[in-house]
Order: C-alpha cells, then structure tokens, then sequence
C-alpha cells in the first residue's frame, strides 16, 4: 500500500467508511453450486453514499501486467492468458490519497476474460482499501473454490438490520436534495422518474435496486441534485 507524504485525514475518513460499511450484499447467485456471491455493483452500492460523505473517491487507472510471472490455473491447467493489474487510489478532498495494486485474471481470451480479470481486480481493490471480507466468485477466475459444505448446504450468513433498497434510496435522495420533510415524497418522485422508475408505496425490489444504483453513482461524481434531474437520457 502507498499513500501521500501527509495521510492523517484519508486515514480518518477511511476509518469512517469503514464504521459504516460493514456488510456487501450478495445478489449473485452461482445455481450450479448453490451459494451467493457479492457482484462488483453489490460493492459500489454498498460503498459510494458513504465514501462520498466521508470526502472520498476510488479512481482506477490499469498498469501493464506483462511482466507479472504467469501462474497455472486453480485446476492445474494452462496459464491464465488474461491478466491485468489496477492501481486503486482512494483519494481524500484534501487532496491526501491511500492506494492499493489489485491483478484480476481470466482464462477466456478476448473481451470476456479481459471483463472478468477487471471485474475481479475492481472489487478485491475496493475491498483491500476499505478492509471489507470478500465472497468466492465465480465471476473471477483466480477466485477460490468454495468449501464442498458451502456447495451442498450453504451456510446462510445472520441477515443483519438493514434498510431495503426502497428506504435507503429514499434516504439518499432526501439527504442530496436537502428537501423538508413534507417535500420528500415529491423529491423521491422525481429522481425515480429520472431513473426511468415510478416510485409508489408497493415498489418493486427490483425497481428501488436499479433506482438506487443509478442515484448512488451520480451522487459519487460529486453531481448536483438539480443537474442530475435536469439530465436526459
């Protein structure tokens, strides 16, 4: 890990992330093996609300892998013939920075293994310089196998108290267009319908997930509320 000359204030901000990121949701589902796995959007929605209000930003750049020594497959086959490296850098408003090396690799060439090795980098990045558990995936190749108890029986994790995604994106957008209380309702209406939704009492997971996505990435860009309504699609 790197990080700038003075890192007192991305180390406190990180901190805070980490108080209150503490679990990534696992949408995927691998039905062959029977469990779940996190998804790299189940990261960035897990982890764009709070890095943004804790002053931050992951920005991704890849580096050449080339000279990484090659490596045989999990199952002792050929050479993984993808492999990328990616600098994770968590940068600060104050301009302090925190970074991590993360090498994703995939066994099909061409633009499909090239996705998941960066798929794969991406989210073990995040979670390097978060300090958040990771979950096997089979998205990623170099991904571990799971326990055989895992594949035939797997152990469900306790459901912690969490918000719905309805909730927490009526949250988000009540906190990022600073409305009053009586005007949330409206607020939620809009940027729903900006997220090609309709908000309604009996929302669908599906819907409010999708919505939540689209308001969490926005708000991470630093984007203002008015201009995030005021875009097209």
């Amino acid at each position: 890990m790197k990080c700038s000359e003075q890192n007192d204030k991305v180390s406190a901000a990180l901190v805070k992330v980490a108080k209150v990121v503490r679990v990534v949701g696992r949408s995927g589902d691998n039905k062959f093996d029977k469990y779940q796995y996190a998804k790299l959007e189940d990261y960035i929605f897990a982890t764009s609300g709070p890095l943004v209000d804790a002053g931050l930003s992951i920005i991704t750049s890849a580096e050449s892998a080339e000279s990484l020594p090659t490596r045989p497959t999990k199952n002792g086959g050929n050479e993984y013939p993808v492999r990328v490296k990616l600098v994770m850098r968590a940068v600060h408003e104050s301009g302090q920075w925190m970074e991590v090396e993360s090498i994703g690799e995939g066994q099909d060439r061409g633009d499909k293994g090239t996705y998941k090795a960066i798929t794969g980098a991406r989210k073990y990045g995040i979670a390097c310089l978060l300090g958040l558990g990771t979950s096997d995936d089979p998205e990623t190749d170099n991904a571990p196998e799971p326990p055989p108890s895992q594949r035939q029986a797997p152990k469900q994790d306790p459901k912690p108290a969490t918000e719905s995604s309805a909730a927490t994106f009526a949250r988000i957008v009540s906190d990022w267009s600073g409305v009053a209380a009586e005007d949330r309702r409206a607020a939620c209406a809009d940027a729903a319908k900006r997220c090609g939704v309709v908000w309604k009492k009996d929302i669908s997971e599906h819907d409010a997930h999708k919505a939540l996505l689209i308001v969490t990435e926005a708000r991470a860009t630093g984007q203002d509320y008015a201009e995030f309504l005021a875009e097209t699609k």
